[in-house]
């Protein structure tokens, strides 16, 4: 998260989110036994789980479970976002813990991310130089306190330099530790004095990134804690903050054996439905950056322009923005632009009155801006919104009010704007297509999300959480071999995640096997092994001839596609060739010919 500079008036001035004591809590720890039961930890995820749909709840994490190439999402509970992250634990940290979690296999961290939202923008009213130097230690943690002071979740701050600047009263109560002994010390000097084990801090500043354990404490007490680092403007880390919960019971939570039947869990997959759904799979640098970068933006109440092709998220991104703010309890109303005849769009938009137009409801309709009034709208492919309605849409970010169809009373609107587009909006306002004005008032602050192409660490996370959700949909139990998923990570995927999710669909839906391989996505999808990789994927650095350079490529074709099929009949059907021509390929490279 980089710390930006932003204008006071732009801050949404509604109730805290800390509620009327102005207490919070960051963070809840959970345990999750080799059996797939949830063990509770502390009180306050006792009390968390009461308030939310545990059949939904349960079917994120046991999605995630599944999926081993995931460490940390992003759910939806109860309208608000939370980063959600499953830990394996390893036999070392198993065999400290009571008998009663000596069997988890998993530890369960959920983040609030609004809170968080609410916490970054605390921060960047902060001087930077206090946290960069500790020659007014007292300042610097008086300034901190009154950020954590109030959480109910343990806090504890280190600057770049590793040197402990903050912890505050939840922290050291439930720890044990005397505050006076840690603060401004050296954090490795404090690990090697026994204060704790293991270290996260100069783990996530040489990684930059979050990270999760188990930790002993010089009391003999044991904690969950997870550290994240916080950036200045220029993406350098200027502190460390770790939320700590001290292990105090553990216990399994409170609900009957047959929630957890695979019945119950499918039921509860289907019913999460896109507003409980997992809403994005960062495993990528920068798709942790841009979803960090979401969250910190969430708490202002400043329009957002979200750019990228189609299928990359935007939506989804969206969503994110609008359950992390303080605006998460009211709706959030989506519509695309581009859906919409011109001649509808403007009713959709603003409303009617009654008699407005020929085939008018006689009591009106109110326009999707009044339905999300006080909540969050996303006008998605906003480059394709008509140039007069461009205007209207100019005069309500400006002046906060609008006309329905056919009235003559200005109605108020407090409604923020979230716009989306694939197209270059800069190109258009060159070409007279879009308003530059308009432009300007949209993109006060934008993110740009780039394609599935160039962040292929998310494509395997991706590919798992989909054949998990599809094989519970259709009560299939089909897997990728490692070669599909090869396959699939060098295509270049030119519809993104959504066509992504297209072919985990069909392929679960289409095949018969469940063991899936290459020659199964061959034969249905229209997808060749031709068109798998980019046009650029054979490069010539010098030239040879012609001869020499179609046995390389032949040569290359045949041993990858044997690595694909294990069979030469299969592999002859890959490369559409005969079994014969693949048998005399291997011979001639002094390759082993299968029986």
């Amino acid at each position: 998260v980089r710390i930006m500079a932003f204008d006071t008036d732009d801050i949404f001035n509604e109730e805290s989110p800390f509620g009327d004591s102005g207490q919070f809590i960051l963070q809840y720890v959970f345990l999750l036994d080799k059996d797939g039961k949830i063990l509770t930890c502390d009180e306050s995820g006792r009390e968390f789980l009461k308030k939310i749909d545990l059949g939904i709840f349960y079917a994120q994490l046991h999605s995630i479970k599944l999926n081993s190439a995931i460490t940390n999402t992003t759910v939806i509970l109860e309208n608000k976002s939370y980063n959600l992250r499953m830990v394996p634990t390893d036999l070392q940290q198993r065999s400290t813990l009571t008998p009663g979690a000596s069997d988890s296999e998993f530890i369960i961290v959920l983040q609030d991310q609004t809170l968080f939202s609410v916490v970054f923008q605390s921060l960047n009213k902060v001087k930077l130089a206090y946290f960069k130097s500790i020659e007014d230690i007292n300042l610097t943690f008086s300034e901190l306190d009154k950020i954590f002071g109030q959480s109910l979740s343990g806090i504890f701050v280190t600057n770049s330099n590793r040197t402990v600047i903050y912890a505050n009263d939840a922290y050291i109560n439930a720890t044990g530790l005397v505050l006076d002994k840690i603060i401004g010390r050296d954090i490795s000097e404090l690990g090697k004095s026994g204060f704790f084990q293991p270290l996260i801090t100069p783990s996530i500043l040489e990684t930059h990134e979050s990270l999760t354990t188990l930790q002993k404490l010089s009391t003999g007490k044991f904690a969950i804690i997870s550290g994240s680092p916080v950036y200045d403007s220029g993406g350098g880390p200027i502190l460390i903050i770790t939320c700590v919960n001290v292990i105090t019971t553990i216990l399994k939570a409170d609900f009957p054996d047959q929630f957890y039947d695979p019945g119950n869990l499918k039921l509860n997959i289907n019913k999460r439905g896109k507003e409980h759904s997992i809403d994005i799979i960062a495993e990528s640098q920068v798709m942790k950056t841009i979803l960090q970068e979401a969250i910190k933006i969430a708490r202002y109440n400043v329009t957002v322009l979200l750019l990228g092709d189609s299928g990359v998220g935007k939506e989804v991104i969206a969503s994110i923005i609008h359950s992390s703010s303080i605006r998460n309890n009211e709706k959030f109303v989506k519509i695309n632009c581009s859906t919409i005849s011109p001649s509808l769009l403007e009713s959709e938009l603003f409303g009617y009155e009654a008699g407005a137009f020929t085939g008018a409801l006689s009591k009106g309709k109110a326009g999707l801006f009044e339905v999300a009034d006080k909540g969050t709208l996303l006008l998605d492919e906003i480059g394709d919104l008509p140039i007069d309605l461009q205007a209207k849409l100019l005069r309500v970010i400006q002046s906060h009010e609008f006309y329905r169809v056919g009235g003559l009373e200005p109605v108020s609107s407090n409604v923020r704007i979230l716009a989306a587009t694939n197209r270059d909006l800069e190109k258009m306002i060159a070409q007279g297509k879009f308003r530059e004005d308009l432009f300007y008032r949209l993109n006060v602050i934008s993110i740009d999300i780039p394609p599935l192409r160039d962040r292929k660490e998310d494509i395997k996370p991706l590919l798992l959480h989909f054949i998990y959700i599809f094989n519970r949909k259709y009560g299939t139990n089909k897997q990728f071999s490692e070669a599909l998923i090869d396959v699939l990570q060098k295509y270049h995927w030119p519809g993104n995640i959504r066509e992504l999710q297209n072919v985990v669909e069909r392929l679960i839906v289409l095949c018969i096997e469940d063991y899936l391989l290459p020659e199964h996505l061959y034969s249905k999808y229209k997808m060749s092994a031709a068109v798998q990789f980019p046009d650029n994927a054979i490069q010539v650095n010098r030239l040879i001839p012609l001869k020499e350079a179609i046995d390389i490529v032949e040569s290359i074709l045949v041993t990858q596609a044997m690595a694909a099929c294990k069979s030469t009949r299969k592999a002859a059907e890959l490369l559409g060739v005969s079994q014969s021509t693949v048998m005399r390929k291997l011979k001639e490279n002094n390759r082993d010919v299968p029986d």
